[in-house]
C-alpha cells in the first residue's frame, strides 16, 4: 500500500494484561500522531485503502509495490525484484456490509472482545478485503499492540505486532515490529522490524494471509 517508504520492525512478545470489559476500542494503528503540518506520517494514518505520500493521504496506484532500498547498495534492480508486490496477492472485493458477530472461539479474541467488537463496528476495511486494524497500549515506554479482525466473519488474526520506545545514545528508538503498509485490495502485509540488540538492525517483513492466518514469506534488510 505504500511506495517509497523505509520498512523496519522486530519480533517482540510483550506481556499484557487482560482487557477490562468496558474499555473503549482504539482503532489507531500507532500511538504517535503525525506532525501537525502533515496530514499523515505513514500509511496506517490514512483511512480506508489510501496511502501516505509526502504527508498527504492519496489513493494507491493499481499494482504498486513497496519500494524497499537495499540495506547495502549492490544491484538495485535485483533488490527491487526481491520485493513482493501487492498486485501479486489480490484480495476478494472489499466488504461493505454490516459487521458480523465476533468469533470468540480463541482466548485472544475473548480477552479483547470489547475492542474487537468496537473495531468491527467503527473501523474501515483496510486489509485483505475484509479486515479492520485496531490497537491498544500495553504498558510503559509507548508499548503498543496492533491486531486485525475480519469485519464480516468476526475472525481475529492471532498474529499481533508489538513495539515500544527506548533511548539509545540520547535518541528515541522504536523497537519491535509494527505494521508499515497494507491494502484493502491485497492479502500482502508489510511490517517494519527493529532489533532490540545494538546496533538495532532494521528489517522489512512481508506476510501473506493464508487460511485466516498471516504467514511470513520474506524478510529483507532495510535502511534506517
Amino acid at each position: 500500500m505504500k511506495r517509497g517508504f523505509a520498512l523496519v520492525g522486530c519480533l517482540l512478545m510483550v506481556a499484557c494484561g487482560k482487557e477490562a470489559g468496558t474499555n473503549t476500542a482504539q482503532n489507531a494503528s500507532a500511538p504517535s500522531k503525525p506532525a501537525a503540518s502533515l496530514h499523515c506520517g505513514k500509511d496506517t494514518d490514512c483511512k480506508g485503502d489510501r496511502i501516505c505520500e509526502d504527508g498527504k493521504c492519496v489513493s494507491p496506484t493499481a499494482g504498486s509495490a513497496p519500494a524497499l532500498p537495499a540495506a547495502e547498495p549492490a544491484t538495485g534492480e535485483a533488490a527491487a525484484s526481491d520485493i513482493p508486490k501487492f498486485k501479486d496477492y489480490p484480495a476478494p472485493p472489499v466488504y461493505t456490509g454490516a459487521p458480523g458477530e465476533l468469533d470468540i472461539s480463541s482466548e485472544f479474541a475473548r480477552d479483547y472482545r470489547t475492542r474487537f467488537r468496537n473495531a468491527m463496528k467503527e473501523g474501515e476495511v483496510v486489509f485483505a478485503g475484509e479486515y479492520v486494524l485496531t490497537g491498544w497500549g500495553c504498558g510503559t515506554g509507548g508499548c503498543y499492540i496492533q491486531a486485525l479482525v475480519n469485519k464480516r466473519t468476526g475472525h481475529v488474526i492471532e498474529t499481533t505486532f508489538n513495539a515500544y520506545s527506548m533511548f539509545s545514545n540520547d535518541k528515541e528508538v522504536r523497537l519491535g515490529e509494527e505494521i508499515e503498509s497494507l491494502r484493502a485490495d491485497s492479502t500482502l502485509l508489510v511490517t517494519r522490524q527493529v532489533s532490540d540488540d545494538p546496533p538495532h538492525p532494521h528489517f522489512a517483513n512481508f506476510y501473506v494471509l493464508e487460511n485466516g492466518q498471516l504467514k511470513r514469506i520474506k524478510q529483507l534488510p532495510a535502511p534506517h
